[in-house]
């Protein structure tokens, strides 16, 4: 890869963070779709001098760039404008002896996995009923099955001055907390994934003899699927792939209350703001989930298996 195939100011990899949380609002760096460039997960360094060239190429120490090739999840290394460029680079990894692959922005925001509220399975197909009818996937054609349990707290942030010269008081609350695991069922086709959701799922009209925990149900819903299709690659590893693709922030709100008190003459105002943010596991669950299919499609099944 030459010096001006590169773009400028793009000398390391693209913060997966920041790009979950892009794609989770609907929006993508530049104005038109590009093409991600992904190295694939878990694999060995490539030799010294492979690793070297690695390192200067994206300007990072050495130790940096093995984290990047041991990665639990796929690795955005690259967001380039054309399939011809991202092309390039996946060839350039390739001859540094690395896996890799692109994928198309366009295709990963069409790709919304299938929210099911019941799912059934036979000798012959997955079925899964949800709010537009039913969906079915030929057991020969499940791709992957990519599971992990998300977890959302919504934290409210206070800050307070009395007086107009006050002093500012700061609060941290946490108002809400909450887990659920999510199993998605990817098919071969592209954009073909279904999800089943700990809170959306009808585990009662699926277990109706059964009053144990919906945590405990949707981990045996997962073990059944593994039986009826035990030659597919399961990924389960989003506990320790979450730190690598990063956490996403939503701002909810922000309000600005102005309150004045006339007590002994006026002592100024009390001004008070409140931010509520959600800090959730979700959009990276989604990269951990699409970035795992786009690596099967692609390269094949890897190494897949993980418990």
């Amino acid at each position: 890869m030459s010096s001006s195939d590169k773009q400028p100011g793009d000398h390391h990899a693209l913060p997966p963070e920041i790009y979950g949380a892009m794609l989770q609002s609907g929006n993508t760096a530049g104005n038109e779709p590009g093409w991600l460039v992904l190295l694939a997960h878990r694999q060995s360094p490539p030799g010294e001098k492979r690793m070297a060239a690695l390192a200067k190429t994206f300007d990072v120490d050495g130790w940096t760039a093995s984290q990047w090739i041991r990665s639990p999840a796929p690795r955005i290394m690259r967001r380039v404008a054309t399939e011809e460029k991202a092309a390039k680079w996946v060839e350039y990894f390739r001859d540094l002896h690395l896996r890799a692959f692109a994928i198309s922005e366009k295709n990963m925001v069409a790709s919304d996995p299938v929210d099911t509220h019941l799912f059934t399975w036979d000798q012959w197909h997955l079925t899964f009923e949800h709010r537009a009818g039913f969906g079915h996937i030929a057991l020969p054609d499940v791709l992957c099955i990519v599971a992990g349990e998300v977890r959302e707290e919504t934290i409210v942030d206070h800050t307070e001055k009395i007086g107009f010269m006050g002093e500012l008081a700061r609060g941290h609350e946490r108002v809400h907390t909450r887990s659920r695991f999510l199993i998605d069922i990817h098919g071969r086709a592209e954009g073909e994934v279904y999800r089943l959701d700990q809170d959306e799922l009808d585990l009662g009209a699926m277990y109706p003899d059964r009053e144990q925990a919906s945590s405990v149900m949707i981990r045996e819903v997962l073990a059944s699927i593994r039986e009826v299709v035990p030659a597919v690659p399961f990924f389960g590893d989003f506990s320790l792939a979450q730190d690598a693709l990063g956490n996403a922030h939503q701002l909810l709100d922000r309000s600005t209350g102005l309150v004045r008190r006339w007590l002994h003459g006026a002592r100024g105002a009390r001004i008070s703001e409140a931010r509520t943010t959600l800090v959730s596991g979700l959009p990276a669950f989604q990269l951990y989930s699409a970035f795992l299919a786009a690596e099967c499609r692609e390269l094949g099944t890897g190494d897949g298996k993980q418990d």
